[in-house]
């Protein structure tokens, strides 16, 4: 009897587990069911991770290439000066010309609880002594203003070191094989036509020269932060002025400051009647630190064998100031050098991406 109750609570049961159609159906609370949901959900949070990695790599890696392009030529890149542009917004705190203005009493100004000591001042020269007697004498009118502070003008003759960096010399050793190695790879421009060997051109023999002259003023004077380095054509106007400007400079601890005032910065600030403060190039008169002069000294082959500047070097660790007023002037020939402008950026890159979809489809 009791089995028969048995097997009749059993077979009400199985009925009632199946459907109309007299299939078995799946519990509400199938765990199979969510374990298949759960695998789904980590499957597509993966590819969309990719996908976002790879959108983010891919442009990246395009422009690595791209610039790697100006590199193997040993020409300067639009892209050196990324970095410059991108920190400008959180170095940027107003151009100093508002504090010198402000300065009023030069004597009281030089105090030595406000300026301890004046910077070193070196004048770089590659002209006979007797073509730059002006602009030397010019100099002078600095011990004119205070007996407070003691300035030391010191001049080196870079001629023969010049001539020595010619010959892949001293700092510039390393950039003969250099030069040869962009040669082997990219078929560099870079020989006589007589020898055969890597020439190096003028702005990686002045590169050469900064090196070491800077090198050595490190050593001259151990304890100086700050130092003033002039161009052998660059004559002072305003003494006055220029102190000012050094003291100010210093106070606000600048790692470069700019005493010339270059026509693109007169361009730029000619809607608003007055020359903007920020650093565009030239080296005919400016203060530098001790720290950014070491990374000059540092500087290695793929940037001081020719490739940029001293001056586009010293842009691209950026920004910096300039002066305004002008208290430093130029006034010998300026040696000009062809630079890739900012605006064939875009057509250097939509013709680099050209050639490089031509080589990947063959078809093109």
């Amino acid at each position: 009897m009791l089995s028969l109750i048995g097997h009749y609570v059993g077979s009400k049961g199985n009925e009632e587990a199946q459907g109309v159609d007299g299939e078995r159906t799946q519990p509400l609370n199938d765990p199979s069911q969510k374990n298949r949901r759960s695998r789904r959900r980590p499957v597509l949070s993966r590819a969309f991770v990719v996908i976002v990695v790879l959108s983010a790599l891919v442009p990246l890696f395009i422009l690595q290439t791209w610039h790697e392009s100006y590199v193997r030529q040993n020409v300067e890149s639009p892209l050196d000066h990324v970095g410059s542009a991108l920190r400008r917004p959180f170095r940027w705190r107003g151009c100093p010309s508002r504090a010198i203005d402000r300065i009023g009493d030069i004597e009281e100004f030089l105090l030595p609880s406000r300026m301890q000591s004046f910077p070193p001042i070196t004048i770089i020269s590659a002209r006979p002594k007797e073509d730059t007697m002006d602009v030397r004498a010019s100099w002078d009118d600095l011990s004119n203003i205070t007996d407070d502070l003691s300035i030391a003008i010191h001049t080196v003759d870079t001629r023969e070191m010049s001539k020595g960096f010619k010959r892949f010399d001293g700092e510039a050793s390393s950039c003969r094989g250099y030069l040869e190695r962009l040669d082997a790879k990219s078929g560099l421009r870079s020989k006589t036509a007589s020898t055969g060997t890597p020439t190096l051109s003028f702005e990686g023999i002045l590169f050469s020269v900064y090196k070491r002259v800077m090198a050595d003023a490190l050593v001259f004077h151990p304890n100086a932060e700050s130092f003033v380095f002039l161009e052998d054509d660059a004559k002072l106007l305003d003494a006055e002025q220029f102190v000012k400007e050094v003291g100010v400079a210093m106070q606000r601890r600048y790692q470069f400051y700019s005493f010339f005032l270059t026509g693109k910065q007169q361009q730029k600030g000619s809607e608003r009647k007055e020359p903007t403060c920020s650093y565009e190039h030239g080296t005919v008169a400016f203060l530098i630190k001790r720290r950014l002069m070491q990374a000059i000294i540092d500087a290695d082959e793929r940037v001081a064998c020719g490739r940029l500047g001293i001056d586009m070097f010293i842009a691209s660790r950026g920004p910096w100031f300039a002066t305004t007023k002008g208290p430093v002037v130029h006034v010998g020939k300026r040696i000009h050098v062809n630079r890739r402008h900012l605006r064939q950026m875009f057509p250097d890159f939509l013709n680099f991406i050209g050639r490089t979809l031509q080589s990947i489809l063959g078809f093109w």
